[in-house]
């Protein structure tokens, strides 16, 4: 038996080193930690501050731009936050289109949106908004000449028709739109410019940025380099930054306080949450790797019975361990002393979901989310979601009024470019973000009144206007065939049946001078209104005479020429002047379906096409009878 050695022991103890003790300013604070080993009556409070200044990676941001950036990390880390910011700037921008009340310009409107990509910069736009609280637009300008004007006015709709009948000279309007990340956007003259109306903007760009438009070794990042602005390549020469055109630039924020020079980012108020849910799944994985751990001790010899073991047990103690395979029981015999100790850990009780829920909650809360959609309904203060879903429709309206306000001045500046008597209008596909179900009941009802039109209600349906028209025709040719009864102007009533004679006699029909009068008075406008015109038109379609025109071609006419007539009041003056002011109206939806209604009839009546005297006699009665 050899004497027990515990000289190492003693060593250990005194390589032992006491709590750090640490004295100085931190974040501008005196910050006294001396006593805090010794001081047990009043230690000194540990605040935020005082926390960050241990885990300087877990600090929050201090300025607005570490904000930004740091929301823009937290959006591409954070799955929750980015389905949730995704989703409010989807719904928000959804179903956005240009309208008109001239059809002719409506199309040119669309085909420009399109251009734009109009509905994906909308989304872009909310997105940032959302996500960063900020959003900083450099718009590109671009000359329209002749050619691309007709390309924008270009419809396939049977009612529109390149037509003019004045030039306009080629003016600049907008071709694209790029945004810029505001963490490298300053404001010129920083927090000063707050007390100022007007503002300039610099960009300082990054340096792997700058390496690529410096020295572009690709082909394609060569194309990219030359079609960037001349700001922007002027950016990477120069250390500095450099300041932005403002008459391109557009700046707008979320919920901006006066006295800032940039909005604070709505994720900006859930950062704590966000950390907090990031150390709970930092250590459910630590937890994870522990949870299956187990430790197993042999202790050779025994220091009650002052037994310590040579270096040949402890060397075949583990060849023993070492040569075996890992499965099934090992048994080996062994002495004078052995003892095996087995620990297990607990630490799988940690693993679970009921710690992340108020972390969960808080998160949903700080972005307007109401519990009841997240799943975590049920939990202490969260069966009443009115304010909670009262938040989240007010931020996706406050969204897409910035989004109405960007479009609206950029409309402006097309009409003013192209002479428009009026800008285009925006619709959204959900009018009201509050309440879907009931806004669709209102509009259903306002048609019903025919206070709305039928365009408009499918439009917000989500149904194609023209294509709806041809379905309802070809039913009403379906029920026509039902029985002799039947007639779709009657309201369900019966009629004499077809080709049956009167039982009755007839009253003797009164001669009205005035509705004669006035259908002389269009048969007569019929013509000038095609001698006026007719001209414009073969000019526009780049023909020598109206017999040349294709089938289309001739009909987009004819419609242009019905267009005119309905929109002059009777007895006026026809001229150029009279029919310039009304050539970009258009016909209500009711009355072109009705006047479609007679030719088809009457064409089936008497089974073949109609010719063009017959149809302006069927034009001729229709005016008369909405006028008279």
């Amino acid at each position: 038996m050899q004497d027990l050695n515990i000289t190492n022991y003693d060593e250990a103890i005194a390589s032992l080193h006491p709590i750090e003790k640490s004295v100085g300013f931190v974040n501008g604070i005196y910050t006294d930690f001396s006593d805090l080993a010794t001081n047990v009556s009043g230690r000194p409070g540990l605040t935020r501050n005082d926390y960050e200044s241990f885990r300087k990676k877990e600090s929050l941001p201090k300025t607005v731009k570490q904000s930004i950036l740091m929301s823009d990390k937290a959006y591409k880390d954070v799955g929750l936050i980015r389905n949730t910011v995704d989703l409010m700037s989807d719904f928000a921008f959804q179903g956005i289109k240009l309208v008109h009340k001239s059809k002719r310009i409506e199309k040119f409107y669309e085909n420009w949106f399109k251009k734009v990509n109009g509905a994906e910069r909308s989304e872009r736009l909310l997105n940032y908004i959302y996500r960063l609280g900020n959003y900083v637009c450099r718009k590109r300008v671009g000359k329209i000449n002749k050619t691309k004007k007709k390309k924008l006015f270009k419809t396939f709709a049977a009612e529109d028709i390149k037509i003019e009948f004045e030039n306009i000279t080629a003016n600049e309007i907008p071709i694209s739109y790029t945004f810029y990340h505001p963490g490298f956007v300053d404001c010129v003259g920083g927090d000063a410019t707050t007390l100022s109306p007007k503002r300039e903007y610099s960009i300082t760009i990054p340096s792997r940025i700058k390496r690529v438009i410096l020295h572009p070794k690709t082909t394609k990042e060569k194309e990219i380099v030359e079609q960037l602005p001349n700001e922007i390549k002027e950016a990477a020469k120069k250390r500095g930054s450099v300041i932005l055109p403002s008459d391109k630039i557009r700046v707008g924020h979320y919920k901006k306080d006066d006295w800032d020079t940039w909005a604070w980012p709505l994720i900006h108020a859930i950062f704590k949450d966000i950390i907090l849910y990031d150390k709970l799944k930092l250590a459910d994985m630590s937890a994870l790797d522990g949870a299956i751990s187990n430790i197993r001790i042999f202790k050779l010899g025994s220091l009650d019975h002052k037994i310590i073991p040579n270096r040949a047990a402890f060397n075949k103690l583990a060849e023993i361990l070492e040569s075996h395979t890992g499965v099934g029981t090992m048994d080996f015999v062994w002495g004078p002393d052995i003892d095996l100790l087995e620990s297990q850990t607990d630490v799988h009780n940690f693993l679970g979901e009921d710690k992340y829920k108020p972390t969960l909650l808080a998160l949903y809360a700080g972005l307007g989310i109401p519990p009841t959609l997240t799943g975590t309904f049920g939990n202490t203060g969260t069966t009443n979601n009115f304010i909670s879903l009262k938040v989240l429709t007010k931020r996706l309206s406050y969204g897409r009024d910035l989004l109405k306000e960007f479009w609206e001045k950029e409309i402006k500046i097309v009409q003013e470019a192209m002479g428009f008597q009026a800008p285009a209008k925006i619709e959204f596909g959900i009018i009201d973000l509050e309440d879907e179900a009931a806004q669709k009941q209102l509009l259903i009802q306002l048609a019903d009144r025919e206070l709305i039109s039928d365009e408009l209600l499918m439009r917000h349906f989500g149904h194609d206007e023209e294509l709806e028209q041809i379905r309802i025709k070809k039913e009403n040719k379906k029920r026509d065939k039902v029985g002799p009864y039947h007639n779709e102007n009657d309201d369900g009533e019966k009629g004499r049946p077809q080709n049956s004679s009167d039982k009755n006699p007839r009253k003797n029909k009164e001669f009205k001078p005035k509705l004669k009068a006035m259908k002389l008075w269009v048969s007569d406008a019929q013509k000038q209104i095609a001698d006026i015109v007719n001209p414009y038109i073969l000019q526009s379609f780049g023909k020598k005479n109206m017999r040349s025109l294709s089938a289309s071609q001739t009909k987009q006419s004819e419609q242009t020429k019905f267009n005119i007539l309905f929109n002059l009041e009777p007895f006026c003056e026809i001229n150029n002047d009279s029919i310039k002011s009304v050539l970009s109206q258009t016909c209500n939806a009711n009355l072109k379906k009705e006047y479609n209604s007679r030719l088809n009839l009457l064409s089936q009546e008497i089974d073949r096409k109609l010719t063009f005297d017959e149809i302006k006699d069927v034009q001729c009665e229709l005016y008369v009878e909405i006028n008279s």
